[in-house]
């Protein structure tokens, strides 16, 4: 019962009330901004970099994460069976 009587309010106040009181209002309020006649320049940039993209052995930077995190792994695991 509640739920059918807050749609039912619902409905009236968005398919009956409100149009009738925005059909008095003037048209829709227009901002009125200034146009753009040139687009931004953007500006080139060079790419400076610290870090090689390969190492010595061809590996790209993620490879040598992923192959370091291996070898700290099997330390890992040699260290235990050690003791």
């Amino acid at each position: 019962m509640n739920l059918f009587l807050l749609f039912m309010l619902g409905f009236v106040q968005w398919f009956w009330i409100l149009p009738r009181i925005a059909r008095n209002e003037p048209n829709l309020q227009m901002l009125n901004l200034p146009e753009v006649k040139s687009q931004p320049g953007f500006t080139e940039t060079n790419f400076t970099s610290n870090i090689p993209l390969y190492d010595e052995e061809g590996r790209t930077l993620i490879e040598r994460v992923f192959h370091e995190m291996d070898y700290v792994k099997s330390e890992n695991k040699k260290e235990k069976e050690e003791t």
